[in-house]
């Protein structure tokens, strides 16, 4: 799935995905946009400690609870819960029961946008943190003012609030991908197109593009663009 590929919407859902992932830790790549990936993986048993040289990584829970080691300290991670883990950092996921994991990183050039490699943390870092999806929805009381949870690798994640009809939006030159996370809700395009979600899809919405959203029930959404 890449928000390049024309006009046309295209969604993923991960529920239906994970199901298919019978191996952990496998990931697969649900979409691109730009020079950001998301994928999926099924964490099962504990991965090696490890550390990547080249890129941040974002972990999403979307369904069960891990615990994300990492040479600075162990945070356990709940459905709806985040944690970015910065290059040089050595980490491991771990959970006793399967967890369904939506994991963002640097795609394509990550040196150039994600900054010079890093061998090990230093103790300047700043401390590691999760963050709460679910919580910051819990605030929100006006529909479709998003709040920004995280930024991650030039991009920004915000939590909104779906009711009613929402505004007219442009999707940014990247795509923009737009994830439910509870409840149900209809994008429909300036060109009359309709995609109906539901909890768990991923949705990538092509450059340029017009739309807007209505839930009939409030619905939550998580979605990203770049931070100029």
């Amino acid at each position: 799935m890449s928000a390049s590929a024309g006009d046309a919407l295209q969604k993923q859902n991960v529920e239906d995905l994970a199901k298919a992932l019978d191996t952990p830790w496998v990931t697969y790549r649900m979409g691109a946009f730009a020079d950001l990936a998301v994928d999926l993986y099924i964490c099962e048993g504990t991965m090696a400690m490890h550390r990547h040289l080249h890129e941040d990584e974002l972990f999403l829970v979307y369904d069960g609870s891990i615990v994300l080691g990492t040479e600075r300290g162990d945070l356990t991670l709940r459905t709806e819960e985040l944690m970015i883990v910065p290059k040089g950092t050595a980490h491991y996921s771990s959970a006793f029961f399967p967890a369904t994991v939506v994991l963002l990183r640097p795609a394509g050039d990550a040196l150039r946008k994600n900054g010079q490699w890093r061998l090990f943390a230093i103790e300047k870092d700043p401390p590691l943190e999760k963050v709460n999806l679910g919580a910051l929805y819990s605030g929100l009381d006006a529909p479709y003012q998003p709040v920004q949870a995280t930024r991650f690798a030039g991009w920004g994640l915000w939590v909104m609030r779906c009711a009613g009809v929402g505004p007219n939006q442009t999707a940014p030159e990247s795509g923009t991908p737009l994830l439910i996370l509870r409840g149900v809700a209809l994008l429909l395009t300036e060109a009359n197109q309709a995609m109906p979600l539901r909890r768990g899809d991923l949705l990538a919405i092509p450059p340029g593009v017009r739309y807007h959203l209505e839930a009939d029930a409030a619905a939550m959404a998580v979605w990203l663009a770049p931070i100029p």
